[in-house]
């Protein structure tokens, strides 16, 4: 997929799209700080995706402290992260 930026910006984008975007936006780094950085914001996105976290003061409080493992009744493991937030619990 080779879609510039602005143009994901101009029309609505399902979150499946976004996430297939930006393996490629990746791929297409060429230099090794740009692919760095390209890495974290991909990992930051879908971080922000699979939590419902809202970017800003929320994810800028997270600290190790808040991230837990938490195994449910039938015995599945989770990455639990607490947020402090508009309905996450105080930290």
């Amino acid at each position: 997929m080779t879609v510039k930026w602005q143009f994901i910006y101009a029309r609505k984008v399902s979150i499946a799209e976004l996430r297939e975007f930006t393996v490629t936006w990746v791929e297409g780094a060429t230099r090794g700080r740009a692919t760095e950085m390209r890495v974290l914001l991909r990992d930051y996105v879908e971080l922000l995706i699979l939590t419902g976290m809202r970017h800003g003061t929320e994810a800028m409080r997270i600290r190790w402290r808040h991230c837990d493992w938490y195994v449910d009744a039938e015995g599945q493991r989770y990455l639990r992260i607490w947020v402090s937030g508009k309905t996450g619990r105080s930290c």
